[in-house]
């Protein structure tokens, strides 16, 4: 029996470590599976292009902006557009951030700067208007996006509804985004380096959920049936400024990648925060 066990236990050792590194494999692969989004797009920053902290990189290039499948007339109709390359933040603008604006400035400060529910450093600042939102990015030495630059970033070439992809089986799931309810286990905001698997194909987070997020560009509700294909700014003016992504309130549905709301640019929600992008050199 002794030896018996010798030769089992030698059997068994001998096929654990032949078998070991097709575990690890195929383990490894599980992990690359969820760790990226579905895109296959290949992300090459031009020689001698820096990218600044904080920020990530979308090429130039060709994208559908729009969506003819969409209930709302001002998301139609679905249209290629060509975004000159431009940095966005990674990330949306935090309370941390916003706090040495403050300092530095002596801005008034946000609608919900001391309400506890949404105050914590690390998440999105809220309670800012459009113009609040636009003279952090000029002090900060960038620009808010455009509209067309912020579908771009959220969707990629691929024409995603979501930023992580199209698959409609894993929509509800709570590991891609902060929305309505607390399944995500975030009653309102949460922080704004949370949700990794719901990055856009340019590894921007929560471009949806989390906070609706100011454009530079004025709405126009039919803007879409008559905007330049290249490097399109919106209407010359207007009432009201585009906001994207939906927020924390919304359902899975009204935080799409081309869902488009608008309002005043002096109004400041607890719905509403930003991200800023800039141009390249």
């Amino acid at each position: 029996m002794k030896y018996n066990s010798t030769i089992f236990i030698f059997l068994f050792i001998t096929i654990f470590l032949f078998s070991y590194p097709l575990i690890a494999e195929e383990f490894t692969e599980d992990i690359t599976i969820y760790d990226e989004a579905e895109t296959s797009e290949v992300i090459q920053v031009p020689e001698g292009i820096e990218i600044p902290d904080g920020m990530v990189y979308v090429p130039d290039g060709y994208f559908v902006m729009g969506n003819d499948d969409s209930l709302a007339e001002e998301e139609k109709p679905a249209h290629q557009v060509y975004v000159k390359g431009f940095f966005i933040d990674k990330y949306e603008v935090s309370n941390r951030d916003y706090e040495i604006f403050l300092q530095e400035t002596g801005h008034s400060i946000p609608k919900y700067w001391y309400d506890e529910r949404f105050n914590e450093p690390d998440h999105p600042v809220v309670g800012v208007s459009w113009e609040d939102a636009a003279a952090y990015a000029k002090w900060a030495h960038k620009r808010l996006p455009t509209e067309a630059e912020w579908e771009k970033a959220a969707r990629g070439t691929e024409g995603f509804i979501w930023p992580w992809g199209n698959d409609r089986e894993n929509i509800y799931q709570t590991i891609y985004l902060n929305i309505h309810g607390t399944a995500d286990d975030f009653e309102y905001t949460s922080p704004v380096d949370s949700f990794f698997l719901g990055r856009s194909p340019y590894k921007a987070f929560n471009m949806a959920g989390n906070v609706w997020e100011w454009c530079e560009d004025w709405f126009g509700p039919n803007y879409y049936k008559k905007s330049p294909e290249i490097n399109p700014r919106g209407p010359k003016s207007g009432i009201y400024k585009v906001l994207r992504g939906g927020s924390w309130v919304n359902k899975i549905y009204n935080v799409s990648t081309t869902k488009r709301i608008r309002n005043y640019p002096d109004v400041k929600l607890n719905i509403y925060g930003f991200r800023c992008a800039k141009s390249l050199p």
